[in-house]
């Protein structure tokens, strides 16, 4: 696998608007890294995708289940924002897979849909 700059050079959005949300910048500081090592460890996008599900959940439990302040509530307002991130993750792990070949478009189209 090529360093991170080449990483970076493939899976960065292209088009006049690459970021949604006025946030997107900040999360694009966590996700690139962290998608990174997800296409190093050999993820598929779907896989990331579930995660970052997995990541929400827990952290809107938290939330959902502890009282305001204390420090699990904390934890998942932590573990929410993550989920988010992860939705850029899969994405920037899906154009690298799909850059170099190591995905078929019907796949991607299913992950797509996830």
């Amino acid at each position: 696998m090529e360093g991170f700059a080449a990483y970076l050079r493939i899976v960065r959005k292209r088009g006049p608007q690459p970021f949604w949300t006025p946030v997107a910048p900040l999360h694009r500081v966590v996700s690139y890294p962290l998608s990174y090592l997800y296409v190093a460890v050999g993820l598929t996008p779907l896989a990331v995708t579930l995660v970052g599900l997995a990541v929400a959940v827990a952290g809107a439990i938290l939330v959902m289940g502890l009282p305001l302040g204390s420090p699990g509530f904390y934890l998942g307002l932590v573990a929410l924002n993550l989920g988010v991130i992860h939705d850029a993750c899969d994405g920037e792990v899906a154009r690298y897979r799909l850059h170099k070949g190591l995905q078929d478009t019907r796949t991607y189209r299913v992950g797509m849909f996830a």
